[in-house]
């Protein structure tokens, strides 16, 4: 499993996590290896399965969850292609009448991290670790 799943399953699932970045996971199903027998298997490219990773990024909620994008080249799995995704999450974030603190950086370099992108990411880190 690489690091940004784990990020992303993790959040979701221990409360104790109060902040999060996941750095090009690929947050869609069809954005990265997610059909691997070792990840979800095949049966999530099935017509009629009916789940996706914007309910995990609702199970995230109120917590601030920030997805690093590279938009495209070697390896990169998120960017605007993330946006439907985040947008069917939102809602969950307003069941706690409060901001939404779902955010994606598109950096749309790739799926290394820059130093810009890196830095942007700490700064977005500290604000809510304050």
């Amino acid at each position: 499993m690489s690091f940004a799943h784990a990020v992303f399953y993790v959040a979701a699932f221990d409360e104790r996590v109060k902040v999060a970045v996941a750095s090009e996971g690929g947050i869609g199903f069809r954005s990265t290896n997610w059909d691997a027998p070792w990840y979800l298997g095949e049966q999530i490219n099935e017509p009629q399965f009916p789940l996706n990773h914007h309910q995990l990024l609702g199970l995230i909620a109120p917590r601030p969850f920030l997805i690093l994008g590279g938009e495209s080249g070697p390896g990169a799995a998120d960017g605007d292609r993330s946006w439907p995704l985040i947008d069917a999450a939102l809602p969950a974030w307003d069941l706690f009448g409060q901001p939404s603190r779902l955010e994606l950086l598109n950096h749309h370099q790739g799926h290394a991290v820059s130093t810009e992108s890196f830095e942007s990411m700490a700064q977005w880190l500290s604000a809510y670790l304050e």
